[in-house]
């Protein structure tokens, strides 16, 4: 059920945008999206690699990610949409790593995602959407840098910052 609320809880105040203005009730509808953080061991044994993907809108770096279709979970959606999108395969942690939101340019739509990592097992050569998007595997340390919303560059940090320390932790 979107939340389309438009007041602060027991204050009475309006919620307010990332930029200050009044969240009016089309614009305080969301949709929901899942996306997958597709790592996978660098070659070097140096670390994680992430596979990033570039908006056909925009062509900024994003992971793939998609809507949340009727009876499916978040969960599902990311696994759905890493194949789709940039043809991997692998296991899905159910557990949503956290979450981010976003508007496209020129809407009033708000899209809320659940983040959920990917332990990647291998790549396709042929999957539903091969040759529509530019893709490119970027060490999990510097992929932050790569993205342009700062909530999901903050994901990446976080995903990064625990692979570390569960690196150290083994």
């Amino acid at each position: 059920m979107p939340d389309i609320s438009t007041v602060i809880p027991g204050t009475g105040r309006p919620k307010l945008d990332s930029v200050g203005q009044t969240v009016s009730p089309a614009v305080a509808a969301f949709v929901r999206q899942a996306a997958a953080i597709c790592l996978r061991e660098a070659a070097c044994k140096s670390g994680f690699e992430v596979l990033l993907i570039a908006s056909r809108g925009s062509g900024e770096w994003g992971l793939p990610k998609g809507h949340v279709e009727p009876g499916e979970t978040s969960y599902q959606t990311a696994l759905r949409e890493a194949y789709e999108e940039v043809g991997v395969v692998g296991e899905v942690e159910e557990a949503v790593l956290d979450t981010f939101r976003y508007r496209k340019p020129d809407s009033d739509t708000n899209y809320r995602v659940a983040v959920h990592l990917l332990s990647v097992s291998r790549t396709l050569e042929e999957f539903p959407e091969s040759g529509w998007r530019t893709m490119q595997w970027v060490p999990l340390r510097m992929a932050s840098r790569w993205i342009a919303n700062v909530q999901l560059a903050g994901i990446l940090d976080m995903a990064f910052h625990s692979s570390m320390l569960k690196a150290h932790s083994a």
